[in-house]
């Protein structure tokens, strides 16, 4: 039986955290899924491509 390239169900942010460290990438991509981050305009902009019109909010 072959392993699977997954991680056990409940562990995918410490896969995650392990995979983006192994992979250089940028803190505040870590921080991401480590912490709650509010994003910044320019990230919301580059996360969900066009800016929302003026005065449209996404909810969480």
């Amino acid at each position: 039986m072959r392993s699977s390239p997954h991680p056990p169900h409940g562990f995918y942010p410490a896969y995650t955290l392990r995979r983006l460290a192994a992979s250089n990438a940028p803190e505040g991509w870590a921080a991401m899924v480590r912490d709650v981050v509010e994003l910044d305009q320019a990230s919301a902009t580059r996360m969900y491509g066009d800016a929302l019109p003026p005065g449209l909010t996404l909810l969480r």
